[in-house]
């Protein structure tokens, strides 16, 4: 299994790189502190759209139970209006669901409003464009689909309307983003601006946790799948399931090698296992790998009823 993805260290480094060329064509035009922050904020908010909506691209050789997921959900594409949400509530994913996807091209209407140019947008073309922006994405992922192999994100009708009802919060919200940019408020808007985009720059560096123990439990709750926290080890890894609720297909774990470009299977060893998502279980994966970062891939191939319970794993340390 090869999975293509923004890692910590890819991402600093597409970002630091970026941002230096960014930086360099801002100061070669003579541009204010403004038009820095301004355009920073912008690549990283593309960055983590990109990681968000199109990431990870998984590549498997065998695809059996990816045919089974796909035959529990239905397809890789969800045509029916307020399905996934009225799902997403019954099941308690809500939040990701209906919060993350409004949330997600929110700041598109005000970074077009906030830009230093002589172009004018209307209420109708800000609508227009989220409206484009968000299709193209539900298109893109379902070529990604179809290209794989592998359904990893669902093209969802219901992405489509909340990612709607977000930019609609955005141009309400970029009309008093426009009236700080006037006049006396304009500072403020920079130091506002400034903070905010150095705590992003601190949360960015803080999510990603690399294990310093050799051991971790936590508990899971899967609709989809979940990655396990990354374990600096060799040899292998000990996963142990205490399910307290059971979906109707078993569980997939997966072994992955962290790598620049992303995650791929080691290799040598165990790499992968089908597990019951009902009774206790105690599997190991590796075995013979080398030293290197790994995490452990869940995915629960029911894709319809969730699967939740205990995890722990024991690794050798590296």
């Amino acid at each position: 299994m090869i999975s293509i993805d923004f890692h910590y260290e890819t991402f600093l480094l597409l970002f630091l790189v970026s941002a230096l060329v960014i930086c360099i064509v801002l100061k070669l035009k003579k541009r204010k502190f403004y038009d820095f922050i301004f355009n920073l904020s912008v690549l990283l908010y593309v960055l983590l759209l990109i990681k968000v909506v199109f990431l990870p691209i998984r590549i498997v050789s065998d695809q059996t139970n990816f045919a089974i997921w796909e035959e529990n959900t239905g397809n890789s594409l969800q045509l029916v209006p307020f399905k996934t949400i009225i799902r997403s509530f019954s099941i308690g994913e809500w939040k990701m669901q209906v919060l993350g996807n409004i949330l997600l091209l929110l700041p598109v209407p005000i970074f077009m409003k906030l830009q230093n140019t002589k172009k004018t947008y209307s209420n109708k073309k800000l609508f227009l464009v989220g409206l484009a922006l968000s299709f193209a994405i539900e298109v893109i992922q379902f070529c990604i689909n179809i290209l794989t192999g592998v359904t990893e994100k669902i093209s969802d009708i219901d992405d489509l309307l909340l990612n709607l009802c977000g930019v609609l919060v955005g141009i309400i919200l970029a009309k008093y983003a426009t009236k700080l940019k006037k006049g006396e408020c304009k500072m403020r808007l920079k130091r506002t601006m400034s903070v905010l985009f150095f705590c992003t720059i601190f949360m960015l560096t803080s999510i990603t946790v690399f294990a310093a123990t050799k051991s971790r439990s936590s508990t899971y709750s899967i609709y989809h799948g979940v990655y396990s926290t990354n374990m600096s080890m060799k040899d292998k890894v000990i996963v142990k399931l205490t399910p307290s609720q059971c979906s109707k297909s078993n569980l997939g774990l997966y072994l992955e090698k962290k790598y620049f470009w992303g995650w791929r299977s080691p290799g040598v060893g165990t790499n992968s296992k089908d597990v019951s998502s009902k009774y206790n279980s105690t599997t190991t994966l590796g075995g013979g790998v080398p030293s290197g970062t790994y995490r452990v891939y869940i995915r629960n191939w029911d894709g319809v009823n969730q699967a939740k319970g205990k995890v722990v794993f024991t690794w050798t340390k590296s």
